[in-house]
């Protein structure tokens, strides 16, 4: 565990206290982690960002950046409702275990946001797809031997318990609303996918016989992220939808060549455009929808 993430409760803090001044007392209509190679999706004038060292100083202190992930949180205000991204992830094969790399996005739910989005990039596992398709997240499987919700201490203090039904982890109606948008513009009907993710620890890429192991347990897709921040949205009662950037083929899937992170990045830098537009567009019907 990173120093200063401690056992504590989550939001419980004065990290916590500065970030909710920083972005104000209303409830974000929608937040949005943004997975390897998508944080210019939050590049839009007029947003305001705050470093996730400014009120966690161990992300500072724990090393620096991995590559496509700066490690800050982006607001912007717009009269389709107000956004936060988390521009960049933490992830547990960097040496931090679940509590401590979902901490920004424990900051982020406390502010109460109607609904989750989820982003990453992950290898595909179908040879039926291809790299630079979408796919949307409707179950998971967890192999990362690990759980936000696990240590010393109780996570949710008040706010619920630790032992978090998943059965519908992943919001059927999100889904719904996702693929509507995905029919409704034809550059994307044809890639818009829907499947299962797997989680591995990483950092290095899966063998060819891990990969076979995958596809027996019924994933369509891998990655490194992702689950640790759903268990948790899902301990606070958030509605997730997640979406994985299939950025190429796995080992031994397809015409899988050798995999490289800076590969992976072109492929999710080529995909924001979808990802913002896909913002853009559920925005209003999140609140048609609520209200």
């Amino acid at each position: 565990m990173a120093a200063g993430a401690g056992d504590a409760e989550f939001g419980s803090d004065a990290g916590f206290c500065r970030f909710r001044d920083w972005f104000g007392r209303a409830a974000p209509a929608l937040v949005v982690v943004l997975g390897s190679g998508l944080g210019e999706v939050a590049l839009r004038a007029g947003a305001r960002r705050l470093p996730y060292g400014d009120v966690l100083p161990w992300v500072t202190e724990h090393g620096d950046a991995v590559a496509g992930h700066d490690r800050c949180y982006v607001a912007l205000d717009s009269p389709r409702g107000a956004v936060l991204y988390l521009q960049g992830r933490l992830h547990t094969y960097e040496g931090l275990d679940c509590r401590a790399a979902v901490q920004p996005l424990a900051y982020a739910l406390q502010l109460r946001p109607e609904c989750v989005l989820i982003t990453n990039a992950a290898g595909c596992l179908r040879e039926d797809w291809h790299p630079g398709e979408l796919m949307l997240i409707r179950d998971h499987i967890n192999l990362l031997g690990d759980s936000p919700l696990r240590g010393g201490g109780d996570p949710l203090g008040a706010r619920g318990s630790r032992f978090v039904d998943m059965t519908m982890a992943y919001d059927s109606a999100l889904r719904g609303l996702a693929m509507e948008w995905g029919g409704s513009h034809p550059e994307v009907a044809g890639v818009l996918r829907e499947g299962v993710y797997a989680a591995v620890q990483g950092p290095q890429y899966e063998t060819p016989s891990e990969i076979r192991m995958l596809r027996m347990f019924g994933a369509d897709a891998v990655g490194m992220s992702t689950v640790p921040e759903v268990i948790l949205c899902r301990a606070f009662s958030r509605r997730v939808m997640g979406l994985s950037v299939l950025t190429n083929w796995a080992a031994g899937v397809g015409r899988a060549e050798t995999l490289d992170h800076a590969a992976v990045l072109g492929m999710t830098h080529a995909a924001s455009t979808a990802v913002a537009d896909l913002i853009e567009w559920l925005l209003p019907r999140l609140r048609s929808e609520k209200g």
